[in-house]
């Protein structure tokens, strides 16, 4: 079909309309499904194994962290949960497809499409969000240690550190841009300088 746009020939073929119930068109051919339905199966097969194995994970992760009197309220634990409900649900998602994969397709009720379809987004997005968050934590910790940002023992002020503990500082040079400008910060120390305590 699409054969003559491959070579470069020819003009791209007219797509026939799909009749509606009860009424059929000369020369309507109906196609079969786009993947055989042993791959189908076996691709649901494996997803569902997938998304089970990850949902047994988190589940034991989430009983050792409990288990070795771990922190409950940690970056960890809320991303091993959000991780845990993900996969709960995709693996219900993905049971359901071994049933009936078109019943799965048209739920209902909106809610039961909400929660198999939408939810699994919004967990991700709040995942992405949660590492962002500890991954700044991290940076900016990471920064003070170093002596990058104005505050530190050092006092030293460098590369991007320097620009986000401006903002983090001095707020009335997020108007002027990154420089220094009604700010009183200490020199740059030169890069590869040792700094003495």
């Amino acid at each position: 079909m699409f054969s003559s746009l491959l070579r470069g020939t020819g003009t791209a073929p007219r797509r026939p309309s799909v009749p509606a119930a009860g009424q059929e068109k000369p020369g309507w051919v109906q196609t079969g499904a786009a993947v055989p339905y042993a791959v189908e199966l076996g691709l649901t097969v494996l997803h569902t194994a997938l998304y089970a194995a990850l949902f047994l994970f988190a589940y034991l992760q989430l009983w050792l962290l409990l288990y070795y009197r771990e922190r409950r309220l940690s970056y960890h634990t809320l991303c091993l949960f959000l991780c845990l409900l993900w996969a709960a649900l995709r693996t219900t998602l993905f049971s359901f497809y071994l049933q009936n994969s078109l019943q799965a397709l048209r739920l209902q009720q909106p809610f039961a499409h909400w929660l198999l379809y939408c939810l699994p987004g919004c967990l991700l997005f709040s995942s992405l969000c949660l590492l962002n968050l500890y991954f700044a934590e991290v940076s900016f910790a990471w920064g003070e240690a170093q002596g990058l940002c104005p505050g530190s023992k050092v006092g030293g002020r460098g590369g991007i550190w320097g620009g986000w503990c401006e903002l983090k500082v001095c707020p009335q040079s997020q108007h002027q841009g990154f420089g220094v400008q009604g700010c009183t910060l200490p020199a740059h120390p030169a890069w590869g300088e040792q700094h003495m305590p």
